[in-house]
C-alpha cells in the first residue's frame, strides 16, 4: 500500500511539475480550456497490456481526473511520468488543447546537455495511437531497445528537470483534423 501511495504522489510531482515540452499553434484565437477527457491509446487497446501497464494507466487516469485543467489553450504538450526498468519503457503523457483533433504527431525529443545534443525521433501515427481529440490526454510509451539507452536517455530526462540540461520538441509536424 505505502509503494502505490509513494508512485502516485511521484507520478503527481512529475505530472504537476515536471519535465514538460509544448509547442504553440500559432495566431490561432484562445480557445476554452475544458476540462480534459482522458484517452486510451489504440495501440494499448488492441495490444492487451500487461497488469503492471494496466496500473500504470488507471493512475494517470486517475490523476487527469483530479486535475482536469492541466495544459494551455491553443497547445499540445507531453511530461515525462513515468519508467519501467524492467521492460525498458518510458511513459509520457500527451495533452491536446490546440482546438482541434490530432494525429500523425512526429517529433524529434532533443536533449541538450553539456554542449552536446541527442535526439530521438518520435512517430506517433494514426494506426498506433489514434486521433487525440481536443481537450484530450492520452499516454504513449516509448521502448528502449539495451538498458544501456534506457539509462542514457532517464540521464538526459533528469538533466533537464533538475535544470542543468534541457529538452525540447523539435521538427513537430501534425495532421490537424475538425472532429465534430
Amino acid at each position: 500500500m505505502k509503494k502505490r501511495i509513494l508512485c502516485i504522489c511521484l507520478a503527481a510531482i512529475l505530472l504537476l511539475s515536471g519535465c514538460t515540452i509544448s509547442f504553440e499553434i500559432g495566431t490561432r484565437p484562445p480557445i476554452e480550456v475544458e476540462p480534459l477527457m482522458f484517452m486510451v491509446p489504440r495501440y494499448l487497446i488492441e495490444e492487451e497490456p500487461s497488469p503492471e501497464l494496466q496500473r500504470s494507466i488507471d493512475q494517470i487516469k486517475r490523476l487527469v481526473e483530479a486535475n482536469p485543467y492541466i495544459g494551455t489553450a491553443n497547445d499540445f504538450w507531453i511530461n515525462h511520468i513515468g519508467t519501467n526498468h524492467q521492460t525498458l519503457t518510458i511513459t509520457w503523457l500527451a495533452v491536446n488543447r490546440t482546438g482541434r483533433g490530432i494525429q500523425n504527431i512526429s517529433f524529434d525529443l532533443s536533449f541538450l546537455q553539456a554542449g552536446e545534443i541527442s535526439t530521438i525521433p518520435v512517430e506517433l501515427t494514426e494506426e498506433l495511437i489514434g486521433i487525440i481529440p481536443d481537450q484530450t490526454a492520452t499516454v504513449f510509451t516509448l521502448n528502449f531497445p539495451t538498458e544501456q539507452a534506457f539509462e542514457y536517455i532517464l540521464t538526459l530526462i533528469s538533466d533537464a528537470m533538475d535544470g542543468t540540461g534541457s529538452m525540447t520538441l523539435e521538427n513537430t509536424t501534425v495532421n490537424f483534423i475538425d472532429i465534430s
